[in-house]
């Protein structure tokens, strides 16, 4: 029986296929810790902007020095002044997802405040919609 020199023995065949892997596997490594990083990241920052307690929501939806849109479920207690680009059905709408009905008589106020009559529990009570989409009752 005579052997082709030109054949490569299994174990140098299994050695060459075994370096690919590795060389693939050493690529894909950074890869994945990298997408799972940023997952994780990504994931907490979620998070903490979930955490806010009420407080702190309050104190963020109200007053002219924060942020220009409310980021919180909670409403100011009192209007906050700019330019207030929602339309009277906007600023009517806004009103009745926070429980008011009959909203009417809407007009903006030159400190770009919406303020209206509305009914909540069957009482006629003052409203008003500033720039950021918060929502209050006038006393």
């Amino acid at each position: 029986m005579r052997v082709n020199s030109s054949h490569v023995s299994v174990n140098e065949a299994a050695s060459c296929f075994r370096s690919k892997s590795n060389l693939q596997e050493t690529r894909m490594k950074p890869l994945v810790l990298g997408i799972a990083a940023a997952a994780m990241l990504t994931s907490g920052a979620c998070l903490a902007q979930g955490s806010q307690g009420s407080a702190a929501g309050n104190a963020a939806a109200s007053g002219n020095d924060n942020q220009a849109v409310a980021t919180t479920n909670a409403n100011a207690s009192r209007p906050a002044s700019g330019s207030n680009s929602f339309t009277m059905a906007q600023a009517k709408t806004r009103i009745e997802k926070q429980g008011f009905s009959n909203v009417n008589d809407l007009s903006k106020d030159s400190n770009g405040v919406w303020h209206g009559k509305a009914q909540k529990s069957g009482a006629e009570t003052g409203v008003w919609l500033d720039y950021k989409g918060n929502v209050g009752e006038t006393h």
